[in-house]
């Protein structure tokens, strides 16, 4: 039993390395992306998918996908902002960011 339960942590930890790279990264709601994603659907006459945050960068991203690509700087920032890799350590190429939020 304890090598099957030590087998499970390490490929948990293992897997967590990857993680990253998920879009799984928390927008608030009071973020200036989700103000953006929210400006540009007002501006083409379109109501918005969901009101109710927090969003993790794959949902956001979802949202982009009914936005007519306009050209605006507006809409090049929100896409930028969405689609920046992780920060990661360059010796190792790790993402992983410990803050506190309180």
């Amino acid at each position: 039993m304890k090598k099957i339960l030590c087998i499970f942590l390490v490929l948990c930890l293992i897997s967590s390395v990857f993680a990253y790279e998920n879009g799984q990264k928390i927008w608030s709601v009071d973020s200036d992306v989700y103000e953006g994603i929210k400006s540009l659907y007002i501006m083409q006459g379109l109501s918005m998918p969901s009101s109710s945050g927090p969003w993790s960068t794959n949902e956001l991203l979802e949202m982009t996908k009914l936005l007519k690509d306009d050209g605006s700087y507006l809409y090049e920032y929100v896409l930028s902002e969405l689609n920046k890799a992780p920060r990661t350590q360059p010796e190792n190429g790790i993402g992983f960011n410990f803050s506190l939020d309180l």
